[in-house]
């Protein structure tokens, strides 16, 4: 990737298995390919839209297929690059036909609809269940869910047994002096905060 840095330019995917191709480009090469390599990154992407490179690299893995860079060029380039690698090579896992016709792409209304409508599996829906317990979140999940939701945050004093209501992780962080990324570390769990405090979080209904 720190090849790539700072650099625009034409890439494309190639299906090792069957030989099928994706050309596409950026003003920012090294940025979009580390979005290629995140499975969490096109996961998310083909929830909401149809990729045929997204749908083929998390079917047939990285392993099978191979990057290549076609070619660095000025920014004010990339979109006539790419449009000639797109005739020239014809690649199959290209939607759309027309470099750049996806710049302020939105989804149709019935696109929107299906989306919302999806059914989960079984095993999805338990995924979601547990996530809402907080029994599989994420460090970084159960940070955002912790500063959107509404909620109060009790700080019991061990020592003094004084207990103080905040309205949210930050308040309670001002009053405590600490950054509140730090505080949400101890937020319902089985440790002390400077050894004498307890810190309890209570949703709001």
């Amino acid at each position: 990737m720190q090849d790539n840095k700072q650099k625009c330019g034409i890439y494309k995917w190639v299906n090792k298995i069957n030989g099928k191709s994706y050309v596409g480009s950026s003003v920012s090469l090294s940025s979009r390919l580390s979005n290629y390599f995140s499975q969490t990154y096109l996961t998310k992407r083909v929830a909401i839209g149809n990729s045929k490179i997204y749908n083929a690299l998390l079917s047939n893995g990285y392993v099978n297929f191979r990057l290549e860079i076609l070619e660095y060029c000025a920014k004010s380039e990339t979109i006539k690059k790419e449009q000639f690698y797109i005739d020239l090579l014809k690649p199959e896992y290209n939607i759309l036909t027309k470099a750049g016709s996806s710049l302020g792409y939105k989804h149709s209304e019935e696109t929107r609809v299906k989306y919302k409508l999806r059914v989960l599996s079984e095993e999805a829906l338990a995924n979601l269940r547990k996530a809402k317990l907080g029994a599989v979140l994420s460090p970084l999940a159960r940070a955002n869910q912790l500063l959107a939701s509404s909620h109060v945050i009790t700080i019991e004093n061990v020592e003094s047994k004084d207990r103080i209501e905040y309205s949210s992780i930050r308040a309670a962080a001002r009053k405590l002096r600490v950054n509140h990324a730090t505080l949400l570390n101890y937020v319902d769990k089985d440790k002390l905060f400077k050894a004498k405090y307890i810190i309890k979080r209570k949703s709001i209904k």
